[in-house]
Parts: structure tokens; C-alpha cells; sequence
């Protein structure tokens, strides 16, 4: 049971959503020497509730008492200009200007909050460099080519959020997917930009500006393998019974790849998508999402990972015509210069 607390109109509530509107004497707000924030703030969230991105308040830090505190005014507060102003958090997200209005009558301070996942069509990766995800983020740069041009945040402290859009059906956000890498999907939010930090700083876009100047791109296949469970095959995907000519014979994926086939099955698909002259890269991407949609139950993922580089080490043909893969994926000669 919550904690009562006074409501300034007369009313009562409990922790989990809050009536601070304004600084408490001895208090002030971090960053908040510009007179515009406030207005920043609801302009941003309005623009982003226009683009279809439902957003809702969270909380903002403070200097109390000389040292760095959130406008919730708990002492011991973990997630200091992070946490939710609304009672249900980001389930009370929306695109309604009305609402958003209201919030930020009521807390003309707050911070930014984006929901995450199918609802707002969004798939972030966030990469904190406080526990490795500078790193992490260039080894699988390394690894899988550079990311996609897409919007991009600078936290407040001192990481990146880059902006996606989402793959589509359930995918569940996940924290320390890699070290220093989370993926916000669905159940998920970001705090997103003219938002405070406790360091004093402010969340910032760069490159191209936010998702409402510039268009969403796809996530890369490495960052879909992170939170593969649940994610449908990519457009143009075989429907069920589906047939596809390819190369020496045909292909015929079944609706449902029952536990005792799946190993056998997912490996004659990698070696059609082989002998298109699809890489491992490709090849295990195209694996994963049928692995999620149609194998019951699905494989673990190291075991995909084994059908890919396993069928991936065979040469494919002299010269592979560029043909697109039954999951809409457009395949290139391997060797080709710009990849």
C-alpha cells in the first residue's frame, strides 16, 4: 500500500505520481537557467506526440540541500530524473496534445519521456559508455559495418540513444543485451531531448536531427538478434505454403517447424540462402526470424548462430546473381567492393 501524501487541492496520493509542479523553497532546478526550458519541453513533447511517438512526464533533478537530488524529494531516489510523474507510468503514454498540455501545466518542469515498441513504431539502442558500451558499440561496428543513418541522441550522461523503427510484432525490451547496450522496444521508454541529467547536462539530437525531421531506419540484424524472440519475418516473407523457385528446385517453408526438424530444416534453409550468394550475416538474420515465427518451440540462439557459420564457411556459386531472399532481404554477390 502506497504511501499517503498531501495533495495540494485537497486530495490525497500515493507514491507514483506526484503534484510537484514547482521547486520547493531552497531548491533549484538543474539546467534550469534558461527561462525557455519549460516551453522547450512541452514543445518537444507535443512534436513528438505529432509524429506519433506517445509520450508522458517523468521526473527531473534538483539541487537540494547542496547535493544533487530528483523532484520526487526521496532522499534514497535511484533513478533521479528518470522515473514517472503519472500514476501508471508510461501505460498512461500518449499523442494527445490535450493531455500533454495538462501535464505540463501541472508540471511545467518535467522531463521528456518516449514510450518504446509497436505503440510509437520505435526501437532504440542505448549505449551508456559508463559500462562499456563505447566498446561494444565499436566491436559490432567492426564486426557488421557502420550504423545506419538514423536520428541520434547525446544523453546527459555522456551516452547515445540511436533511433529505429520498430521491426514490428512483440519485441520485448532488454537491458544489458551487451554490456553497456540496451534495446528499448516494447514496455520500454527513453528520456528523450531538451530533457535534464543529473549531471547538469541536457539530452541533445545530433547528426540528423529527431525522428520528426528525419526518417526512422531499420535496425541492424545485430541488434535484432539481441531481442530476436518474438520478431516476425521482414516483409515479403513466405506466407504460409508459400512456395519460392531458387536456383535447383524449390523450397518449402512449413507454418509450423516442429521441435525434431528444426535443426534439419533451418539448415537446408541457410543452404538455399547460400547458394543465392548470401553471407553469414544474411543468412543468420534471415535464420532468426524464421526461427521466431515459425519453429515450436524456437531454437536457442547459439544454436542458429552455428547453422549460419557452419553453412556460411561453404563457397557460394562463381557468380551468384543479386536475387531477393524470401524475407525481402536483396542479396549481392559476396566480394563486392562496397560492402
Amino acid at each position: 500500500m502506497g504511501i499517503p501524501l498531501p495533495w495540494p487541492n485537497g486530495r490525497r496520493r500515493t507514491r507514483g505520481s506526484c503534484e510537484c509542479g514547482t521547486p520547493a523553497l531552497g531548491e533549484k532546478v538543474i539546467g534550469g537557467g534558461r527561462a525557455s526550458a519549460p516551453e522547450e519541453a512541452l514543445r518537444s513533447a507535443i512534436e513528438y506526440a505529432e509524429r506519433g511517438l506517445q509520450v508522458f512526464p517523468v521526473h527531473w533533478p534538483i539541487v537540494r540541500e547542496d547535493r544533487v537530488s530528483c523532484s520526487c524529494r526521496a532522499r534514497d531516489c535511484k533513478d533521479v530524473g528518470k522515473h514517472p510523474l503519472t500514476r501508471h507510468g508510461l501505460k498512461d503514454a500518449t499523442t494527445d496534445r490535450r493531455r500533454i498540455e495538462t501535464w505540463w501545466g501541472q508540471w511545467p518542469m518535467a522531463n521528456v519521456a518516449i514510450r518504446t515498441g509497436a505503440v510509437s513504431g520505435l526501437l532504440v539502442l542505448d549505449v551508456d559508455p559508463r559500462h562499456g558500451g563505447a566498446e561494444t558499440l565499436q566491436s559490432q561496428i567492426q564486426s557488421h559495418g557502420p550504423i545506419p543513418e538514423t536520428p541520434r541522441a547525446l544523453t546527459g550522461g555522456g551516452g547515445e540513444h540511436f533511433y529505429f523503427s520498430h521491426p514490428g510484432g512483440q519485441v520485448k525490451s532488454k537491458n544489458s543485451a551487451m554490456p553497456g547496450l540496451d534495446v528499448k522496444a516494447d514496455g520500454g521508454y527513453v528520456i528523450a531531448a531538451p530533457s535534464r541529467h543529473k549531471s547538469g547536462k541536457s539530452y541533445q539530437w545530433q547528426n540528423f536531427g529527431s525522428p520528426n525531421e528525419s526518417p526512422l531506419a531499420p535496425p541492424p540484424a545485430w541488434v535484432l538478434r539481441l531481442v530476436s524472440h518474438g520478431i516476425p519475418n521482414h516483409p515479403g516473407a513466405l506466407a504460409s505454403g508459400q512456395r519460392t523457385r531458387a536456383g535447383h528446385g524449390r523450397l518449402l517453408l512449413p507454418a509450423i517447424i516442429e521441435s525434431g526438424s528444426r535443426n534439419d530444416t533451418l539448415t537446408r534453409v541457410a543452404g538455399k540462402a547460400r547458394s543465392f550468394g548470401a553471407d553469414t550475416e544474411e543468412i543468420l538474420a534471415f535464420l532468426m526470424a524464421v526461427n521466431s515465427r515459425r519453429c515450436r518451440p524456437p531454437l536457442d540462439a547459439r544454436e542458429i548462430e552455428a547453422i549460419a557459420r557452419s553453412v556460411g564457411r561453404y563457397a557460394p556459386p562463381v557468380s551468384p546473381p543479386a536475387v531477393r531472399l524470401p524475407s525481402g532481404l536483396l542479396v549481392r554477390p559476396v566480394g563486392r567492393s562496397d560492402r
